[in-house]
């Protein structure tokens, strides 16, 4: 077995219980009487859902010998025609009352979950990385690794000023756009929810959501010590680092989506994209998995994705 069969099959294990993440009026991102899931229906469009999701991840084991880690597309593309079958399969049993916009208005304020020396550290870590950069200069590779797979490091970038200090302006820039995500979060998405319990429910997935991503603006400084640093066993170092953010992602799976959007059901297209041009919120709660997605019907979304999305790309000049 390849090392990229473990991760394909891991993926497909989550794909396969994701539908039971969900809050019990929600399945397969259609707003449901909550019993329905229990219904000789409703098992059936699971059991539908999970033969499909499975048929993918056994093509895509298989073709690993000939695609290498290609395979995962094929994965991917099976998990979304899965979801996409079960969403439409679904909307047949939608609740006619599901389209109503609740708004907790007497919700409390709500405060960023950190304070800005929090925020601020993650540059600060890339900013002393640039100092030692300039001081160690003659100690680093000619060629240094900046990303490493199930196989050890496949991407460089020459040890030039420009790839370098290009490396570590991402990877501020990178760090800006999470915090700027997590603060996105409290302000461009509307609570829609009821009272009470539920809404403090939803309260909280949002705070651990923004914690989550506030949590993420550590990587890039990370995957940029580990590049110029050296430490011996980088990927250790990369697992370890990696146990906060699994941490999170199971605390997220026992809140749920807390209150969640009363978007009409047909905003939400094939089960996870959502788009709804009157809604003037960027950031919505996912019906179909864990944290928030943008609402592609907002002009201002495609600008905030851009300007995340951009310099990670331009850093694609550098890597060999």
């Amino acid at each position: 077995m390849t090392p990229v069969s473990p991760v394909l099959a891991a993926l497909g294990v989550l794909a396969h219980f994701l539908p039971g993440l969900t809050r019990p009026d929600l399945y397969f991102a259609v707003t449901v009487d909550p019993r329905f899931r229990r219904t000789d229906a409703g098992r059936r469009i699971l059991l539908r859902y999970r033969s499909i999701l499975w048929a993918f991840v056994i093509a895509a084991i298989a073709l690993i010998p000939l695609i290498g880690q290609w395979a995962l597309a094929i994965e991917l593309a099976g998990f979304a025609c899965s979801l996409a079958d079960a969403h439409h399969r679904t909307l047949h049993y939608a609740e006619p009352g599901g389209t109503a916009i609740e708004v907790d208005l007497a919700a409390p304020e709500e405060h960023f979950p950190v304070g800005p020396l929090i925020v601020l550290l993650p540059l600060a870590i890339l900013a002393l990385l640039a100092l030692w950069a300039s001081r160690h200069w003659g100690q680093l590779p000619q060629r240094i690794p900046v990303h490493w797979g199930l196989h050890g490091a496949d991407r460089w970038i020459t040890r030039t000023p420009a790839g370098i200090y290009w490396m570590l302006g991402v990877d501020a820039l990178l760090s800006i756009g999470l915090v700027v995500m997590a603060w996105g979060i409290f302000h461009w998405s509307k609570r829609a929810s009821s009272g009470g319990a539920r809404g403090a429910a939803e309260r909280r997935y949002r705070r651990r959501s923004a914690q989550l991503l506030l949590l993420i603006t550590f990587f890039p400084p990370a995957q940029a010590a580990i590049a110029l640093l050296q430490p011996k066993h980088p990927g250790l170092w990369i697992a370890l680092g990696s146990v906060p953010v699994v941490i999170f992602l199971v605390i997220l799976i026992r809140y749920r989506q807390g209150g969640g959007d009363r978007a009409p059901d047909s905003c939400w297209k094939l089960g996870a994209i959502y788009y709804n041009p009157a809604d003037p919120s960027i950031f919505i709660p996912k019906r179909f998995g864990i944290g928030y997605t943008v609402n592609f019907g907002n002009v201002r979304s495609w600008i905030l994705l851009a300007l995340i999305l951009a310099p990670a790309i331009c850093l694609g000049f550098f890597i060999k």
